[in-house]
């Protein structure tokens, strides 16, 4: 895999993340906590350092982050 086992586990947890933001309606808090990470902040600020998006601007612009940017 060429990835350390953390880093795995990180990209596990983050992609699970991932399709709960664009499958379900549960709370970005609800989501960090189902995911394994100990508070909502630190879940934004790492899903934020891999996607380039934030959780909430994930789930409003579905798999098109750049419309974040076309909707200001």
């Amino acid at each position: 895999l060429k990835v350390s086992p953390k880093k795995f586990a990180i990209n596990q947890k983050l992609m699970k993340a991932r399709n709960l933001l664009l499958q379900t309606e549960q709370s970005v808090s609800e989501i960090a906590l189902a995911c394994g990470y100990e508070s909502p902040s630190h879940f934004i600020r790492t899903y934020q350092s891999r996607y380039g998006v934030t959780p909430h601007n994930q789930r409003v612009c579905g798999d098109n982050p750049q419309a974040v940017f076309q909707s200001v």
